[in-house]
């Protein structure tokens, strides 16, 4: 199992004066944050894996915090980076258990780049991740293989 998250709330990129990467979480954010640290531990996760983007980073704090696990900073999880570097890590043992927080752009980039892997495993489309609502999180399990699902999970 692991747990592909998008950011929570964080205000608008156009009226934020500094640069993008240190936008914080708005109040909203910070509630769903808090939302997302009760799923995240009902589903057990064990490790937090974060674009480093400092509202991802804050996105998993309240996680990081109720599950004493560190938020770590991964560069494939950034919006700029090369969706095929992502693909690669989502099959490694390392990552299981893990949740994953990212962006829209990355979520939808994800999207496209899995559905043909996906069919071919599983017979069926791959899900669609690009309407994905900040602050929501989804579940995929058994992924790289013919069993694989997926279900997205939201709090508020």
């Amino acid at each position: 199992m692991l747990v592909l998250v998008r950011h929570a709330h964080a205000g608008s990129k156009r009226r934020w004066p500094g640069p993008d990467l240190e936008r914080p979480l708005s109040p909203r954010g910070r509630a769903q944050a808090q939302d997302l640290a009760a799923l995240l531990a009902d589903l057990r996760v064990t490790r937090l894996l974060s674009s480093p983007a400092l509202r991802c980073r804050q996105s998993l704090a309240p996680a990081s915090e109720q599950l004493w696990v560190p938020v770590e900073p991964v560069g494939v999880l950034a919006a700029d980076a090369p969706v095929e570097d992502l693909l690669q890590i989502l099959g490694t043992p390392e990552i299981r258990g893990a949740a994953l927080c990212t962006h829209g752009e990355t979520l939808q980039a994800l999207s496209e780049a899995w559905q043909l892997p996906w069919r071919s495993l599983t017979g069926s489309p791959a899900p669609d991740l690009s309407g994905m609502r900040k602050g929501a999180c989804c579940v995929v399990e058994n992924y790289g293989t013919p069993a694989a699902t997926m279900r997205t999970l939201l709090r508020r």
